[in-house]
């Protein structure tokens, strides 16, 4: 017996349906929090193992944030996942004013405040088989706090009904964020298209239910 139930899995599709392959399986221990514990079993994994530079890592809302993505990125890991509809990018700063400190974070992008959104770098939409269609919305250059000389790419994904109402209330938030590497020469990974997005995305669902089957 252990004390606790965290389970920290990091696993990879293989095949259709829920088929995955786990790739690393650890207890969270009580001290830990899944964000700091699971940043360092990613940047073990990498040590250990090779890390192709096309590879995404598919997380949830909780690992969105900088305490994760900075040390896991800086091991050379793409990483796409979703953001909760109360968080607040910033945008570049387009001119410097010639006083003071430049400044690193230009005006607020408020996802829940349509007021704050700027125009769209990219528009997708496609067909679904059931008669409804996938819209999405695609941002490439947004900045996060503590992560300001890193370019992120931000995704608002709204799925419509047949009849053309929305499936859902609120849209779905992605955020991308492309590695560096571990050296100044290493170019970073493009961003995917809006269709790719929807469809790494829609992965992480088929894993979690391959980690329900083995439990």
């Amino acid at each position: 017996m252990k004390p606790g139930f965290g389970l920290s899995v990091l696993a990879e599709r293989v095949g259709e349906g829920s088929w995955a392959l786990p790739l690393g399986i650890a207890w969270i221990p009580l001290e830990h929090g899944p964000t700091s514990f699971d940043s360092e079993q990613i940047k073990a994994f990498v040590k250990a193992h090779v890390w192709t530079a096309n590879y995404v890592l598919d997380v949830d809302s909780q690992y969105t944030v900088r305490p994760f993505l900075k040390p896991v990125v800086g091991e050379g890991v793409n990483v796409l996942g979703r953001v909760l509809n109360n968080r607040c990018f910033y945008l570049p700063i387009k001119q410097y004013s010639g006083f003071g400190r430049p400044a690193h974070l230009g005006a607020k992008f408020k996802i829940n405040d349509p007021k704050t959104h700027p125009r769209t770098d990219r528009v997708g939409s496609w067909k679904l088989g059931t008669g409804g269609r996938i819209e999405v919305r695609c941002w490439l250059d947004v900045l996060q706090k503590g992560l300001a000389l890193q370019s992120l790419t931000l995704y608002q994904v709204i799925e419509y009904r047949a009849d053309g109402k929305r499936r859902y209330l609120r849209p779905l938030w992605l955020l991308f964020v492309a590695s560096r590497g571990r050296t100044a020469e290493t170019r970073p990974a493009q961003a995917p298209t809006t269709r790719q997005t929807k469809a790494i995305y829609d992965e992480r669902f088929s894993v979690e239910q391959f980690i329900r089957f083995e439990k």
